[in-house]
């Protein structure tokens, strides 16, 4: 039992050394509706970690092409945090060590509101965490802002009536959100080229599924 108390805790000093590292990023953006038919002409802006992605301006603006996708390369940090993992089959779980990315992808949502249609663009958030070895975890939406009086994308949208219920929404945002959240994430494949060490090269391979837009709110 000792060694195995011993063993955790030096996989923990291990893995909370959080460091971070300016790498290139290759990606590959694709954005289908929800039968996975691509969506070819969307206009979406990626940024990511390193960036200051809150600003409307920061990272790359691309277009779909008719297959649905978009390729751009950028220049982020990727950091490294410590998430738990299951022992194989057991009850138990490590604190390990995983390079950390994070996406902020502002899109376009058409939606009905007070009867008539209204475009949001909104600024949607996901983590990606990838262990040794090539798994990654992630594949969700964190967070979705919309824009501040500054412009800024900063004020978080909260899908859950349970917590904000529509009568207390009077921002026409705030509504839109409850009825829906617009998309799922179906790709987040983060992977390193190990072959070049003095100039660090990844690829992330990220693609979105826009959901049916409700037909009342």
């Amino acid at each position: 039992m000792r060694c195995w108390v011993l063993l955790m805790c030096m996989l923990a000093c291990m893995a909370g050394a959080t460091q971070a590292e300016t790498i290139t990023l290759v990606v590959t953006l694709k954005l289908t509706d929800s039968d996975y038919k691509p969506l070819p002409a969307q206009s979406v802006r990626l940024a990511f970690s390193g960036q200051d992605w809150r600003n409307p301006n920061a990272g790359q603006r691309v277009v779909t092409d008719a297959k649905g996708e978009a390729h751009l390369t950028a220049v982020v940090a990727i950091d490294r945090q410590t998430k738990s993992r299951n022992v194989g089959m057991t009850p138990f779980s490590l604190p390990v060590g995983t390079d950390h990315l994070l996406i902020a992808a502002e899109l376009e949502r058409i939606l009905p509101l007070n009867g008539r249609d209204h475009a949001f663009r909104w600024l949607y958030t996901e983590n990606i965490f990838r262990y040794e070895g090539g798994e990654t975890s992630g594949g969700y939406i964190d967070a979705i802002f919309s824009k501040d009086a500054q412009g800024r994308f900063t004020k978080e949208l909260d899908p859950n009536l349970n917590n904000l219920p529509m009568a207390q929404r009077t921002d026409p945002e705030q509504r839109a959100i409850a009825a829906d959240e617009g998309y799922v994430p179906t790709d987040f494949g983060l992977e390193r080229d190990d072959t070049d060490k003095a100039h660090p090269r990844w690829t992330l391979s990220l693609a979105f599924k826009r959901m049916p837009r409700p037909v009342f709110h």
